[in-house]
């Protein structure tokens, strides 16, 4: 278990594991944050990273309270979000599930050696990279109840009137 003491080492962390992603062709990956106006990802090298991760039969979940501020703060990744719309869904919880924060949360891996990465004091950027299956079973466990009380959002284009 790798420890995450900063924002900084939060961003190597998602630099470091969307590349094992691409070397190890994880099949899915699963990023969860309000906003993810910290996260990395309007840098060229992570987009190229995720291009050649991003095969027809690999997907990314992406969950965020709303994507107003990832649309600002990523232009790059908004991009690339519309070019590879057939590997992305995102997703925002219902209105009625009445959450006000998210967890930061990336998940990857395969079932022989999982990732989670866990931000669990957003004030003070503490929290950890595990590989552990019992810690990825218990964060996939609360993504897919977050999942279920979902819809979709952050549509790839933008439809005028």
């Amino acid at each position: 278990m790798e420890e995450i003491t900063t924002r900084v080492d939060f961003q190597q962390v998602v630099r470091e594991a969307i590349t094992t992603a691409e070397r190890e062709g994880w099949p899915a990956m699963a990023f969860v944050d309000s906003d993810f106006a910290e996260w990395p990802l309007n840098e060229p090298a992570l987009i190229d990273t995720l291009t050649r991760w991003a095969l027809p039969h690999r997907r990314l979940t992406l969950v965020a309270l709303g994507f107003d501020e990832l649309r600002r703060r990523h232009p790059r990744f908004v991009e690339w979000r519309r070019l590879w719309s057939h590997v992305v869904d995102a997703r925002s919880p219902d209105e009625d599930a009445g959450l006000t924060e998210l967890p930061t949360l990336l998940l990857g891996g395969g079932p022989q050696l999982p990732l989670s990465v866990i931000v669990t004091d957003r004030a003070h950027w503490r929290g950890r990279l595990s590989r552990d299956a019992g810690d990825a079973h218990f964060y996939r466990e609360r993504l897919d109840a977050l999942l279920q009380r979902s819809a979709p959002s952050f549509a790839s284009t933008q439809l005028g009137l």
